[in-house]
């Protein structure tokens, strides 16, 4: 399924929406730098979350780098920021009914973290009725350092080429400076005031995922839930890897 982006009237915003018309509640879940919503952890989590009874949405905000996913009518990757994704996300939830649910959960693993995170700052009115999941989440901003070695500055087009050649990432000049300098979502976070579920990988960026629960203000921290799985790889792959972090997510939820 897809709607008409909200930035670029002739590009697309891809999503899959398992609706339950009972529910009250909906379940987003977001990854990667597109939203990489075919991903085998999502589908499989899709599933366990609809046994709840929630309604599920998934989605690409943007096109994936990966040829064998990328559609022609997608937002590129090149023209993204943190206002754009907030924009799409708003524009694909006020298409597919977010009105009508009292409550969101959002789950943001990877990138779709400081995503969901930002977003989350720029629309307070969603921030006052969702429960915030991060799946072992990126940390913003990104070592400037490692930035400029993985990247090429390119001139004429004025953006920045990832140096690996297959499926490279390619980032407007405006982008590259949020991902590497400015955003600072363990504060955004941190001013949110949210209780949050935090669950690292061991062998993925557990460190990462630490920082943020550590950032948190006292009253929030009490209310919050910070683990890390053992053996856990970044995408949580293995069904007692899954079994573990959908376990420990529905129960955070339900306090």
């Amino acid at each position: 399924m897809k709607i008409r982006s909200k930035t670029k009237i002739t590009k697309s915003i891809y999503y899959n929406l398992k609706e339950n018309k009972k529910s009250t509640t909906l379940v987003l879940f977001l990854s990667g730098l597109s939203g990489e919503k075919d991903t085998p952890l999502f589908k499989t989590a899709e599933k366990e979350f609809c046994k709840m009874g929630f309604s599920i949405l998934r989605t690409n905000l943007c096109n994936s780098n990966e040829k064998k996913t990328k559609k022609t009518d997608a937002l590129a990757l090149e023209i993204m920021n943190f206002s754009i994704y907030a924009i799409e996300l708003k524009n694909l939830l006020d298409y597919t009914g977010g009105e009508r649910y009292s409550k969101f959960i959002f789950v943001g693993h990877s990138f779709g973290a400081p995503i969901l995170i930002t977003f989350l700052n720029k629309y307070k009115k969603y921030a006052q009725r969702t429960s915030l999941v991060l799946w072992d989440p990126s940390i913003l901003p990104f070592k400037k350092k490692l930035m400029d070695e993985a990247f090429a500055f390119d001139r004429e087009r004025k953006v920045y080429i990832e140096k690996r050649g297959k499926d490279a990432c390619i980032f407007n000049a405006g982008f590259y400076k949020e991902l590497s300098e400015t955003m600072d979502a363990v504060e955004i976070l941190k001013g949110l005031s949210m209780k949050v579920c935090v669950i690292g990988a061991d062998k993925g960026v557990g460190k990462d995922a630490k920082k943020y629960f550590a950032k948190l203000n006292l009253r929030n921290k009490r209310e919050s839930v910070f683990t890390i799985i053992k053996k856990a790889n970044h995408l949580f792959d293995g069904r007692r890897t899954q079994k573990e972090l959908f376990e420990k997510t529905l129960k955070f939820l339900k306090k």
